[in-house]
């Protein structure tokens, strides 16, 4: 339990629905670390007694703090928290602003904060809806690292298969390697395309299964290949849709 500057202002008239919980900033950028605040009104006659906030997959809470006269609990699954509570009186009118600090995910383009807001005559309200609803959870959009932008596109690419240690190591490729190529593969070895042009294509474990599977078949062949080419920085990668002998 911590103390920090109570930040209570006052409000003017608005709806239930304009009265949200939201978190600021509304954006951030992919594994950056980032302060946040948890802004809660109190509409209505009752006070506000606690606020519980969900901690989204692959956000890590690193500091949580609170305002004075209020106090904040956390809830871990092993070691990482999952859930802040903060017990705070906000009294109808008046807001509170709720910091905390955390850092992104790296593979995320958005956050989704779902929040519960409880008062003092036992009722709940519960800010977890998606954007447009009547309770929307906030969101924070997240853009892409400096120089780690992250896209995708249509692609079809003729090429022949190989395996990257020999290729890229030895200059080994053709028919009289293929032998030697599906070995490389069966013990692990990441095979790849590789155009007319000498561009090397991988493939993106998209379905979290072993991609070599797919191109074992075809090893030092020529081969059509269709999917989605996955940008990150320098480095591309393919979702395999389809592929045939050529």
């Amino acid at each position: 339990m911590h103390s920090a500057v109570l930040m209570l202002t006052m409000i003017g008239f608005m709806s239930i629905a304009s009265a949200h919980v939201s978190v600021s900033p509304r954006q951030s950028k992919a594994g950056a670390t980032e302060q946040y605040i948890v802004r809660v009104p109190t509409e209505g006659n009752i006070s506000t007694v606690s606020v519980d906030l969900e901690v989204p997959p692959g956000v890590t809470i690193q500091k949580v703090t609170a305002p004075d006269g209020a106090q904040y609990e956390v809830r871990r699954e092993g070691s990482r928290i999952v859930a802040i509570t903060w017990k705070i009186e906000i009294k109808p009118r008046e807001s509170a602003e709720l910091p905390f600090t955390a850092e992104n995910p790296k593979d995320a383009i958005a956050i989704s904060w779902k929040a519960r807001q409880h008062f003092a005559d036992g009722t709940t309200v519960e800010w977890v809806g998606p954007p447009g609803d009547r309770r929307p959870a906030a969101v924070t959009k997240l853009a892409a690292a400096d120089g780690d932008e992250h896209t995708q596109k249509p692609i079809s690419v003729i090429g022949t298969v190989v395996d990257t240690g020999c290729y890229m190591v030895h200059d080994s490729t053709g028919p009289d390697h293929a032998a030697c190529a599906a070995e490389c593969a069966k013990n692990g070895v990441p095979l790849a395309i590789v155009d007319a042009a000498g561009k090397l294509y991988i493939l993106a474990a998209a379905d979290h299964k072993n991609p070599n599977t797919l191109l074992l078949p075809f090893v030092e062949k020529t081969v059509r290949l269709t999917g989605i080419l996955f940008e990150k920085g320098s480095v591309g990668a393919i979702a395999v849709k389809t592929i045939t002998e050529q």
